[in-house]
């Protein structure tokens, strides 16, 4: 469909259901991407567009004791009953944007394990696989029910990755955790990390999601909303991209505590010391830095007080700290030549990636079909009938993945070596004006020690 078209019929469907849409239609960027864009232009506090309730795909509201997968398992199912709904009524109100959904994602849930490695991130890529464990357990029990006949586990997964990465928040005043929703029109607006033109919200009592210009947008400039402060790794799981820059980017880096004796590591875990590890361009974050000093620290100062100091993000003293940066830099170090390392460049020309594609489904299987978007309708199926007991395993087996997958592994291991050179110049400056000082990691230390 057209950007014209696509226009038309979303307008079209808002205002026949009594909502607005302004000064705004989608169009394609220079880089092939859709999105909203204004026709004419756009004052601050302008509303750009408002969605009625009536137009909005969302679960029930949970109740108190509701799991918090609940909702997005029941909006997964509505949206692919809605889709594949036999007979459905040509009178549908969503059929227009039903039609516009993607056929694929390219969420890594949806990667082959081989792809998955390409990321070169364990804890991240340990989460996906939890995730995906997760959805075909979801994808098990419906299908046990009976609520996805003539469905399988492919056309599942693309209803979560529908969902994951073009879902809203829908909140009420008694359910303040509110519930994922999916809101025609709405789901076009693209991300942007920092200072977005666009701000998106509920309005309950009217009963509309409305779109609003927090300042002035000039006709023809696309119109962003920010999805959030995320860091490349969120982005890629939940929506499937990884932005050129990002001022959020960061790389986790473990440093383990292991050393320490049990109610160390306590008191560690107690202050946060040991969770959200990781660097950024301007250096390490409080807990990585924390840890640090924590294992550079004599126990002579941390008797002194030195674990406090700690606490506060101060350095325990010049010896400690030049220590705890050299520590840092051996980590970070180590980690680039990680990312460095063999990637997708490699096993493309070691063959791997022939092999997956020599793996895929053929040209009339019905899985090839639905991603060139044809034979999408009612019936089509992305794999063939799987019993309720195959496990998650080889259910992953017959994933997709492909080009898409290995341009977005190497566009995350890019950006993940960016911030870690960032991080490491970052830290040898420091090193640097800490030595100054008269801080040398070449003193003898004493054993770590904490309260």
């Amino acid at each position: 469909m057209s950007d014209e078209a696509a226009t038309q019929t979303l307008t079209a469907m808002v205002c026949d259901a009594g909502g607005h849409v302004g000064s705004i239609c989608v169009g394609t960027s220079a880089e092939g991407h859709r999105g909203v864009f204004a026709i004419a232009p756009i004052r601050a506090g302008e509303l750009l567009l408002s969605v009625p309730r009536t137009l909005i795909l969302h679960p029930r509201l949970p109740a108190d004791d509701s799991s918090a997968s609940a909702p997005y398992e029941e909006l997964r199912l509505m949206l692919l009953l809605r889709k594949h709904a036999k007979n459905a009524p040509s009178s549908d109100k969503l059929a227009g944007w039903l039609e516009m959904l993607p056929s694929e994602f390219h969420l890594p849930t949806e990667w082959p394990d081989a792809e998955l490695s390409l990321l070169g991130c364990a804890s991240l890529e340990g989460a996906i696989r939890e995730e995906r464990g997760e959805l075909v357990e979801a994808f098990s029990r419906i299908e046990e029910g009976g609520s996805l006949p003539g469905l399988g586990l492919a056309e599942y997964l693309w209803a979560a990755s529908a969902v994951a990465s073009r879902s809203a928040h829908l909140a009420e005043v008694e359910h303040k955790s509110g519930v994922p929703a999916m809101v025609p029109f709405g789901d076009m607006f693209n991300h942007l990390p920092s200072e977005a033109p666009a701000h998106a919200l509920f309005d309950a009592a009217a009963g509309t999601y409305q779109y609003h210009a927090l300042h002035a947008v000039d006709a023809g400039e696309q119109v962003w909303l920010s999805y959030g402060s995320h860091d490349d790794s969120v982005l890629l799981r939940c929506y499937g991209f990884v932005p050129t820059a990002n001022p959020h980017r960061r790389c986790e880096l473990a440093l383990g505590l292991d050393g320490l004796p049990p109610a160390h590591r306590e008191w560690a875990a107690e202050h946060g010391l040991d969770c959200e590890q990781h660097v950024e361009a301007e250096g390490a974050s409080w807990a990585l830095m924390g840890a640090a000093r924590l294992l550079s620290a004599r126990k002579d100062e941390i008797e002194r007080g030195g674990a406090l100091t700690i606490l506060e993000g101060e350095a325990v003293s010049p010896r400690c700290e030049a220590r705890a940066l050299g520590r840092l830099l051996e980590l970070a170090r180590a980690r680039l030549g990680e990312v460095e390392g063999p990637g997708v460049a490699e096993v493309e020309a070691s063959g791997i990636a022939s092999e997956l594609s020599e793996r895929g489904p053929s040209a009339d299987d019905p899985r090839a079909k639905r991603r060139r978007g044809e034979g999408v309708g009612e019936g089509a199926r992305a794999d063939a009938p799987l019993d309720a007991t195959t496990s998650a395993a080889a259910r992953a087996g017959q994933l997709g993945g492909g080009a898409a997958a290995r341009s977005l592994a190497r566009a995350f291991r890019e950006a993940q070596a960016e911030v870690l050179r960032a991080a490491i110049a970052s830290l040898v400056v420091a090193l640097e004006l800490v030595e100054e000082g008269g801080g040398s990691p070449e003193e003898d230390p004493a054993e770590a020690a904490v309260p």
